[in-house]
């Protein structure tokens, strides 16, 4: 191919002496920039799957939600923030779940609230009970015990920090949450 000829067209007669995957493995290697200036080809660094499920509530706040237990410790004690806002199954093992105060302005209001609750409910052993309670408290006051198992923590919470939601598994958060896991809401799930 001529260096004269337009780029598409030296693309295209390298293309046509390709007779094979092992040929068009070095064709790929070989014109990866000139097809890059066509969008063809890779793009970059593969995406990362989030670590955690995320959801935006009432007020465009994000609510992240852990996957695993190691991944609850993960979220509860490395990304939130002191101000954040907790909540977790009341007497069940389930998901962490944090409400990330700074991801909207202004303050989260008892819709957004309810909300979060409802999505700790849905990520616990109990989301099949007519009423979860879920208890609420800021970040600042969930700890972790020394030596203790992943995801369990304590919470040193004076009772006037404190909030206990009765979330009713039939409500619309609750079934927003599934559908946001079925990835049949999009990001937005409230």
């Amino acid at each position: 191919a001529s260096a004269g000829q337009p780029l598409a067209e030296r693309l295209l007669a390298a293309m046509a002496a390709v007779d094979g995957p092992e040929a068009l493995t070095v064709f790929l290697k070989e014109h990866a920039t000139a097809m890059h200036e066509f969008g063809i080809g890779e793009k970059g660094e593969p995406r990362e799957a989030p670590l955690f499920r995320i959801f935006t509530v009432e007020g465009g706040f994000e609510v992240w939600a852990g996957k695993s237990s190691e991944n609850n410790d993960l979220l509860t004690l490395r990304h939130s923030r002191p101000n954040d806002l907790w909540f977790h199954a009341r007497g069940s093992s389930g998901s962490h779940v944090i409400l990330r105060v700074g991801s909207a302005p202004g303050v989260p209001g008892k819709r957004a609230k309810e909300q979060a609750a409802g999505i700790a409910a849905y990520y616990s052993k109990m989301k099949t009970a007519r009423l979860v309670p879920v208890a609420m408290t800021e970040r600042k006051y969930v700890r972790k015990p020394r030596g203790a198992k992943p995801a369990i923590v304590k919470l040193a919470t004076p009772s006037t920090e404190a909030a206990l939601f009765c979330v009713r598994t039939t409500s619309s958060y609750v079934q927003q949450a599934a559908r946001a896991r079925s990835g049949k809401c999009g990001s937005r799930c409230y």
